[in-house]
Protein backbone atom coordinates (compact mmCIF):
# COMPACT_ATOMS: atom_id res chain seq x y z
CA UNK A 1 0.00 0.00 0.00
CA UNK A 2 1.22 3.16 -0.52
CA UNK A 3 2.22 5.79 1.87
CA UNK A 4 -0.55 8.81 2.80
CA UNK A 5 0.97 12.12 1.13
CA UNK A 6 3.16 14.66 3.61
CA UNK A 7 0.18 16.56 6.05
CA UNK A 8 1.73 19.77 3.49
CA UNK A 9 1.17 17.79 0.18
CA UNK A 10 -2.42 16.60 1.80
CA UNK A 11 -3.73 19.72 2.13
CA UNK A 12 -3.02 21.84 -1.29
CA UNK A 13 -4.24 18.63 -2.93
CA UNK A 14 -7.36 18.50 -1.05
CA UNK A 15 -10.32 20.77 -2.45
CA UNK A 16 -11.04 24.41 -1.36
CA UNK A 17 -14.68 23.14 0.11
CA UNK A 18 -12.86 20.21 2.33
CA UNK A 19 -11.35 21.48 6.13
CA UNK A 20 -7.65 20.33 6.93
CA UNK A 21 -7.38 18.31 10.65
CA UNK A 22 -3.84 16.72 10.42
CA UNK A 23 -4.74 13.56 9.11
CA UNK A 24 -7.86 14.20 8.24
CA UNK A 25 -9.89 15.50 5.58
CA UNK A 26 -13.39 16.24 5.95
CA UNK A 27 -15.64 17.77 2.67
CA UNK A 28 -18.58 19.77 3.79
CA UNK A 29 -21.77 20.11 2.16
CA UNK A 30 -23.79 23.22 3.61
CA UNK A 31 -27.53 21.97 4.02
CA UNK A 32 -29.95 24.42 2.96
CA UNK A 33 -28.47 27.42 4.43
CA UNK A 34 -29.35 26.33 8.50
CA UNK A 35 -25.63 26.75 9.65
CA UNK A 36 -25.85 22.74 9.40
CA UNK A 37 -23.24 20.94 7.41
CA UNK A 38 -23.33 17.06 5.99
CA UNK A 39 -19.89 15.99 7.05
CA UNK A 40 -17.22 13.03 6.19
CA UNK A 41 -14.39 12.29 7.96
CA UNK A 42 -11.52 10.10 5.77
CA UNK A 43 -8.39 8.47 7.26
CA UNK A 44 -6.38 9.61 4.30
CA UNK A 45 -4.39 6.06 4.24
CA UNK A 46 -7.26 4.28 4.37
CA UNK A 47 -8.63 6.33 1.33
CA UNK A 48 -6.27 4.10 -1.60
CA UNK A 49 -8.17 1.15 0.11
CA UNK A 50 -11.43 2.30 -0.19
CA UNK A 51 -12.47 2.07 3.25
CA UNK A 52 -14.06 5.11 4.75
CA UNK A 53 -14.84 5.84 8.35
CA UNK A 54 -17.93 8.03 8.96
CA UNK A 55 -20.04 8.42 11.80
CA UNK A 56 -23.47 7.89 11.27
CA UNK A 57 -25.51 11.42 11.61
CA UNK A 58 -26.90 10.98 15.23
CA UNK A 59 -30.25 10.50 16.11
CA UNK A 60 -32.81 13.89 15.11
CA UNK A 61 -35.94 13.77 16.93
CA UNK A 62 -37.88 15.88 14.70
CA UNK A 63 -41.36 15.63 16.97
CA UNK A 64 -41.99 14.36 20.76
CA UNK A 65 -42.94 10.58 21.04
CA UNK A 66 -46.41 10.53 22.36
CA UNK A 67 -45.43 8.08 25.54
CA UNK A 68 -47.18 4.58 25.67
CA UNK A 69 -47.29 4.29 21.72
CA UNK A 70 -45.16 2.34 19.16
CA UNK A 71 -43.37 3.57 16.25
CA UNK A 72 -43.38 2.71 12.67
CA UNK A 73 -39.35 2.14 11.96
CA UNK A 74 -38.05 2.24 8.28
CA UNK A 75 -34.86 0.97 7.73
CA UNK A 76 -33.03 1.33 3.88
CA UNK A 77 -29.68 0.80 1.79
CA UNK A 78 -28.84 2.16 -0.90
CA UNK A 79 -25.97 1.44 -3.05
CA UNK A 80 -24.91 3.53 -6.30
CA UNK A 81 -23.26 2.01 -9.36
CA UNK A 82 -19.74 4.15 -8.90
CA UNK A 83 -18.36 6.59 -7.09
CA UNK A 84 -18.56 9.23 -9.37
CA UNK A 85 -22.24 8.44 -9.08
CA UNK A 86 -21.75 9.55 -4.50
CA UNK A 87 -21.54 13.41 -5.58
CA UNK A 88 -25.19 13.20 -7.38
CA UNK A 89 -26.71 10.79 -4.39
CA UNK A 90 -25.57 13.32 -1.71
CA UNK A 91 -26.61 16.47 -3.37
CA UNK A 92 -29.64 14.88 -4.12
CA UNK A 93 -30.30 13.58 -0.66
CA UNK A 94 -29.56 17.13 1.36
CA UNK A 95 -33.04 18.07 0.42
CA UNK A 96 -34.94 15.25 1.24
CA UNK A 97 -32.74 15.41 4.58
CA UNK A 98 -34.31 18.57 5.24
CA UNK A 99 -37.79 17.51 4.54
CA UNK A 100 -37.41 14.61 7.36
CA UNK A 101 -36.58 17.10 10.08
CA UNK A 102 -39.91 19.14 9.76
CA UNK A 103 -41.84 16.27 8.29
CA UNK A 104 -45.51 15.39 10.25
CA UNK A 105 -44.82 12.14 12.14
CA UNK A 106 -41.50 12.25 12.02
CA UNK A 107 -40.19 10.67 15.61
CA UNK A 108 -36.59 10.61 14.41
CA UNK A 109 -33.98 9.54 11.53
CA UNK A 110 -30.00 8.99 10.96
CA UNK A 111 -28.02 8.84 8.05
CA UNK A 112 -25.34 6.26 8.05
CA UNK A 113 -23.17 6.76 5.22
CA UNK A 114 -19.74 5.03 3.07
CA UNK A 115 -19.03 7.13 0.50
CA UNK A 116 -16.25 4.98 -0.39
CA UNK A 117 -18.01 1.82 -0.47
CA UNK A 118 -20.81 3.48 -2.41
CA UNK A 119 -23.40 2.17 0.22
CA UNK A 120 -25.88 4.62 2.43
CA UNK A 121 -28.27 4.11 4.87
CA UNK A 122 -31.63 5.50 6.75
CA UNK A 123 -33.27 5.10 9.61
CA UNK A 124 -36.12 6.50 10.55
CA UNK A 125 -39.52 6.08 13.22
CA UNK A 126 -42.33 7.51 12.14
CA UNK A 127 -46.34 7.60 14.11
CA UNK A 128 -47.27 5.57 11.64
CA UNK A 129 -47.01 3.85 8.33
CA UNK A 130 -49.22 6.56 6.62
CA UNK A 131 -46.80 9.62 8.00
CA UNK A 132 -43.77 7.39 6.39
CA UNK A 133 -45.62 7.18 3.04
CA UNK A 134 -46.82 10.83 2.95
CA UNK A 135 -43.54 11.59 3.54
CA UNK A 136 -42.35 9.28 1.06
CA UNK A 137 -44.88 10.88 -1.47
CA UNK A 138 -44.04 14.56 -1.17
CA UNK A 139 -41.56 16.80 -2.51
CA UNK A 140 -38.76 17.42 -2.82
CA UNK A 141 -38.42 13.60 -1.32
CA UNK A 142 -40.47 12.16 -4.63
CA UNK A 143 -38.43 13.93 -6.93
CA UNK A 144 -35.06 13.23 -5.51
CA UNK A 145 -36.13 9.53 -5.55
CA UNK A 146 -37.16 9.98 -9.03
CA UNK A 147 -33.84 12.15 -9.86
CA UNK A 148 -31.53 8.75 -8.07
CA UNK A 149 -33.37 5.77 -9.45
CA UNK A 150 -30.62 5.62 -12.71
CA UNK A 151 -27.86 5.64 -10.37
CA UNK A 152 -29.05 2.91 -7.82
CA UNK A 153 -27.01 0.07 -7.72
CA UNK A 154 -29.09 -2.15 -4.87
CA UNK A 155 -31.85 -0.68 -2.45
CA UNK A 156 -33.34 -2.63 0.71
CA UNK A 157 -35.51 -1.40 2.86
CA UNK A 158 -37.54 -3.38 6.19
CA UNK A 159 -40.24 -2.20 8.22
CA UNK A 160 -41.59 -2.99 11.77
CA UNK A 161 -42.65 -1.88 15.28
CA UNK A 162 -40.94 -1.05 17.86
CA UNK A 163 -42.23 0.75 21.41
CA UNK A 164 -41.90 4.93 21.25
CA UNK A 165 -39.58 3.92 24.46
CA UNK A 166 -37.16 1.92 22.47
CA UNK A 167 -36.01 5.11 20.39
CA UNK A 168 -33.71 5.40 19.20
CA UNK A 169 -32.98 2.40 17.26
CA UNK A 170 -29.66 1.09 17.67
CA UNK A 171 -28.48 0.65 14.20
CA UNK A 172 -26.44 -2.65 14.87
CA UNK A 173 -30.21 -4.26 14.91
CA UNK A 174 -30.95 -1.97 11.81
CA UNK A 175 -28.22 -3.12 9.97
CA UNK A 176 -29.40 -6.94 10.98
CA UNK A 177 -32.72 -6.32 10.06
CA UNK A 178 -31.66 -4.76 6.59
CA UNK A 179 -28.98 -7.85 6.01
CA UNK A 180 -31.81 -10.33 6.80
CA UNK A 181 -33.85 -8.05 4.50
CA UNK A 182 -31.60 -8.55 1.28
CA UNK A 183 -30.89 -12.09 1.89
CA UNK A 184 -34.81 -12.88 1.37
CA UNK A 185 -34.98 -10.57 -1.10
CA UNK A 186 -32.10 -12.65 -2.86
CA UNK A 187 -34.10 -15.49 -2.45
CA UNK A 188 -37.09 -14.39 -4.17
Amino acid sequence: MQNPPSSARAAAMAPSRWQWFGDLIRPTLPCAGEGHYLVWIVPLSDHHGCEDVVPALPWVKPHPARPGTVAYVMASRFEVRSLKDVPRFLLKTVAAWQQVRKAPGALGVSLDAHPFRRVFCTLSAWEDRDALYTFAQTEPHRGVMSAIRPVMRTSTFTFWEAPVADLPIDWADARRRLDEQAASDARS
